[in-house]
Parts: C-alpha cells; sequence; structure tokens
C-alpha cells in the first residue's frame, strides 16, 4: 500500500483523504480533488517489439511451414555466403601481406647492417634488436595497421646480423 502526502494546489496546506478512497479535501481551505490511481502502462522498446514480432513471425513459421524456400530466403542465403567468402579471402590476404612485410623488413635490415654498419657497432646490435622486437610486438597487439610488422620485422633482422656475427658466420 502506497502512502501519499498530497498538498492542497489553493493554499498549499495537507490534504486528507476519503474514506472512500476516491477523493481528498484540504483540512485548511476546505477544497476537494478527485484522486485516480496511476495507471502502470508497459512501455516496450523497439528491440522488444521487434524481438516480439520475429517470435511471432517464428511460431506461424513452424505451424505453416513452407515446402520450398522463397526467392528472398535463397537470395539472402546467396548474399551471405559470398560476403563470407570474401571477407575469409581479404582476411588471408592481409596476414599474407602481414607475413611479406615482416620478412622483407628482417631480410632488409639483415641486408643494410652487414652491408653498411661498421664492425665496431654489432655490440649495439643486441639492445637494438630488443627494442625493435618489443615496439614490433606492441604494435601487433594494438594496431590494426597493415605495416604493423614491419618494427618486429627490423628488430629480428638486427638480432638475427647480431647472432650471424657472434657465431662467426659474418666476417
Amino acid at each position: 500500500m502506497e502512502m501519499l502526502h498530497l498538498t492542497c494546489p489553493d493554499c498549499g496546506a495537507a490534504m486528507t483523504v476519503l474514506p472512500d478512497g476516491k477523493s481528498a479535501v484540504c483540512e485548511f481551505c476546505g477544497h476537494r480533488a478527485l484522486l485516480q490511481k496511476e495507471q502502470k502502462t508497459e512501455t516496450k522498446t523497439e528491440t522488444q517489439k521487434m524481438i516480439e514480432r520475429l517470435r511471432e513471425e517464428r511460431a506461424q513459421a513452424e505451424r505453416n511451414p513452407s515446402p520450398a524456400a522463397t526467392p528472398d530466403e535463397l537470395r539472402g542465403g546467396i548474399l551471405a555466403a559470398i560476403s563470407a567468402a570474401v571477407l575469409r579471402w581479404r582476411y588471408r590476404v592481409r596476414q599474407a601481406v602481414r607475413y611479406i612485410v615482416f620478412l622483407a623488413a628482417a631480410v632488409a635490415a639483415g641486408l643494410l647492417i652487414y652491408r653498411f654498419l661498421p664492425a665496431e657497432y654489432y655490440a649495439y646490435l643486441p639492445v637494438a634488436g630488443v627494442v625493435l622486437v618489443g615496439a614490433g610486438i606492441f604494435c601487433v597487439t594494438v594496431s590494426f595497421s597493415s605495416f604493423r610488422s614491419l618494427p618486429l620485422g627490423l628488430g629480428v633482422g638486427a638480432l638475427a646480423v647480431w647472432l650471424m656475427q657472434l657465431t662467426g658466420t659474418l666476417k
């Protein structure tokens, strides 16, 4: 049961609900007011309405199953299959580009370092390689660019040259 605190619209004094429960009277000026109970109406969102419509359509389709798919259903299925295939192909192409960029960066870094970096700076290659590999890993996990594997490739190339120099395969 709800507790009502009514004030008179004329004088602002407290109003008392009469025993019939349908009206109230002001204790000070005698103003009478009719009370109406609020009717709770449920407001449904568009999503809820759409879900209900879909459930009704599904129930109706289960009661009256059609033996063959409609042209719209076939067209929708074909378009969905084509779009899924295109998306898979685009993902594979992006992955291939990332691997190619990584390998090209690693080979180019190795060749450039071997060809142009003086031997006295080879001691700095592990530091540079680790920093570049760390930057590459960060870029791979955060970035959405096609060339996010570039610093990773550069770091791997620098570390490869350092390891080759360390093992004596580079002279």
